[in-house]
């Protein structure tokens, strides 16, 4: 007893002897914790800031919930119900919606007959609340499925699906082995990769193939949120299975409305680099977005001009591609593309194979620290600090049969994007959005809408006038660029003056137009770039096209751009972002890289010529950024389409995507240069 009673009082005054015997560790805890969390709040407001400062958005747009209360009093079609209503109901805020796919549009399941508007079976079965009304069957009873169970999108064979609700039987199991690059994430060689969608239920897969052509007996599972794969975002999870024969089932709670990927990797043991990479977010690491199977290589070939005169070492770092033919190609082509750089052939080359993660690393401290000695074209003219050292990155892509110096001319072809002529480097305005008295938060509207219009035109007005917001107060603005004879160019399509090195020097590090000494014609300019910008807010609401969980845009509407596109024209896109506000782009080219998924090459004047001070871009081996849109189905069945614009690597902010794990709501506005809107 008195045993007992002493461990008692021991184990009660422990908390008060442990404070007295570390009080000092304990306060110096304590303040280093408080210190790091003030710190961190500190780090992440510098972020937001230079955020804001350096990508100023531009486009008017009330935040998702202060929108949704201003639809408290606009009547929905269901009667009695708000379009409010419809939304805090959870149901889709569109007339005529059927929030559960079921086939019964939310008014008739609750005006007409009384089922779940959220249920695709009222009852819980098999059967959806259309079929059993169509049917004279009640909604509310009970039926055991007699028919085949089917899964018409289930492309691949060896996956197993089991049916617990009707959106089941439009699952979609796609492969994806190939379309990710998934070195960031320190997960092992993937054997095989599945994107399944629009499922609820257990999955088994038969993986005896995989045994057996990898010659293997145990593999791990990870499973992730798609369709596309961001570094700092995507949280890979490790999946445990139980192996019965060949086939293993995934013990994973999957849900509809979700999309998910899933890999069978090689497994690995503990490593302290996965540890630590589980902990912290790779945020500085490139998006994989690209649902593309090319066999691709990429080399970074630098050296100096001069050591090559005097017969001098050339180094080659490169990636190797799938085939070993196609390397062997690679390796020659690349190797003839140094008298291209270097102007002479060199007889001794360093050939070194590394990783594409390595060549990354590489290719990010090149373009950060030695970007002055890059080349990008052909034949381009040495400046004299070249002779010393210079650089270029080399592609090769069977797909296209092509290689190219990135970001400028092909040693073969002249890079082109499908659909039109037009070239970043010639046609568009080269500054940085700016913010000006008119456009106080960015101009990027008026720069866009300019640059379609005088692109697809081939002229624009060279003076005007529209009613403007400045500080409240509705002003006429007008501009007229035909009088100044500083900026005469200014009447040619071209704007040339605009265009000069000088001036986009001059103009484009601070990207403010606030304070800066102005010449005559270049305030016309602000004033014209101003009322283009009034004038895109006061026709585009893009609350008005936001979409929440469960809401998307129509498949067709990808038609609807490459059409235009092939006609020759350029279109402006105005994207909702993560980060707060809306930006507007251009689109000038598109690419299919899967049946289902194109990649549209971008200008944003946010990030003029592909660059950006102190931001790695993400962008391809020839600088172009993408916006990305894929085709899937909802639970429905029915087409719809998501995207994802990223065009910073590491940033969580200057971001726009359909995916509900990156953005509670999302609007992406396509149009013509004379704001026909496309969605």
């Amino acid at each position: 007893m008195k045993k007992s009673k002493k461990i008692k009082e021991t184990l009660q005054n422990f908390p008060k002897n442990f404070y007295r015997n570390n009080k000092k560790f304990i306060w110096k805890m304590v303040i280093i914790i408080a210190v790091g969390n003030m710190a961190l709040f500190v780090k992440n407001y510098q972020r937001q800031r230079a955020y804001v400062e350096a990508f100023p958005m531009g486009m008017e747009v009330t935040s998702f919930d202060e929108y949704m209360k201003t639809q408290k009093d606009v009547p929905s079609d269901i009667e009695g119900l708000s379009v409010y209503d419809k939304y805090t109901m959870g149901l889709q805020r569109q007339d005529g919606s059927d929030s559960d796919y079921d086939g019964l549009t939310d008014k008739e399941e609750i005006e007409i007959y009384g089922t779940d508007p959220l249920k695709a079976s009222s009852a819980g079965d098999l059967y959806t609340d259309a079929y059993k009304v169509q049917n004279g069957l009640d909604p509310y009873t009970y039926k055991e499925y007699t028919e085949e169970i089917a899964f018409p999108y289930l492309e691949c064979e060896e996956v197993q699906l089991t049916a617990s609700s009707p959106i089941d039987f439009n699952a979609v199991v796609t492969d994806c082995t190939f379309a990710y690059d998934l070195s960031s994430f320190e997960v092992g060689k993937v054997y095989k990769g599945y994107d399944l969608y629009n499922y609820g239920g257990i999955v088994k897969i038969n993986v005896h193939d995989q045994l057996t052509e990898n010659d293997i007996n145990d593999f791990e599972i990870y499973i992730t949120n798609g369709p596309f794969v961001i570094p700092g975002e995507n949280s890979f999870k490790k999946c445990s299975y139980k192996l019965e024969g060949d086939n293993a089932t995934l013990d994973y709670e999957f849900e509809h409305g979700s999309e998910y990927l899933i890999f069978l990797t090689e497994k690995q043991g503990f490593k302290i680099k996965n540890f630590i990479n589980g902990i912290f977010n790779q945020d500085d690491a490139a998006v994989s977005t690209s649902m593309n199977n090319k066999d691709k290589g990429e080399a970074l070939i630098y050296g100096s001009p001069w050591g090559v005169l005097l017969g001098g070492k050339i180094t080659i770092y490169y990636t190797e591609c799938f085939d070993k033919d196609n390397t062997s190609l690679f390796k020659v082509e690349a190797e003839q593309a140094i008298p291209t750089i270097f102007t002479k052939e060199s007889e001794d080359i360093r050939f070194k194979a590394i990783s594409s993660r390595e060549m990354e690393k590489k290719r990010n401290f090149f373009d950060k620290f030695l970007k002055l000695f890059k080349t990008y074209k052909k034949g381009e003219h040495v400046a004299w600090y070249e002779y010393f050292f210079r650089y270029a990155v080399f592609c090769y892509d069977t797909y296209e049969n092509t290689y190219e110096l990135a970001g400028g001319s092909s040693t073969t072809n002249e890079f082109k994007a499908k659909g039109t002529g037009f070239d970043k480097y010639e046609d568009e305005l080269p500054f940085q959005n700016f913010r000006s008295y008119i456009g106080t938060g960015g101009n990027c509207a008026g720069i866009t809408h300019l640059t379609s219009y005088l692109y697809n035109t081939g002229r624009f007005p060279s003076s005007g006038t529209y009613n403007c917001n400045i500080n409240g107060t509705y002003e006429q603005i007008q501009w007229d660029l035909s009088t100044d004879n500083e900026n005469a160019t200014l009447s040619n399509p071209g704007l040339i003056d605009y265009k000069d090195i000088e001036f986009v020097t001059e103009h484009s590090e601070n990207g403010d137009y606030l304070s800066v000494n102005l010449t005559e014609g270049e305030q016309e300019f602000v004033n014209m770039i101003g009322c283009y910008w009034t004038e895109a807010n006061d026709r585009i609401n893009m609350n008005a096209y936001e979409k929440t969980t469960g809401e998307y845009y129509d498949a067709s509407l990808l038609n609807r751009m490459t059409d235009l596109l092939d006609q020759g024209k350029i279109l402006d896109v105005y994207l909702y972002m993560r980060g707060g506000g809306a930006h507007a782009v251009n689109i000038y080219g598109y690419e299919y890289i899967a049946a289902n998924s194109v990649l549209f090459t971008v200008y944003d004047n946010n990030i003029p010529q592909d660059c950006k001070d102190g931001y790695m871009i993400n962008a391809d081996a020839n600088g172009n950024c993408y916006l990305q849109v894929t085709i899937r189905k909802d639970e429905g069945g029915n087409d719809i389409l998501e995207y994802l614009y990223m065009p910073l690597q590491g940033s969580k902010d200057y971001i726009a995507s359909s995916m509900k794990n990156l953005m509670k709501s999302h609007a992406m506005v396509v149009m013509d240069e004379n704001w026909n809107v496309l969605n």
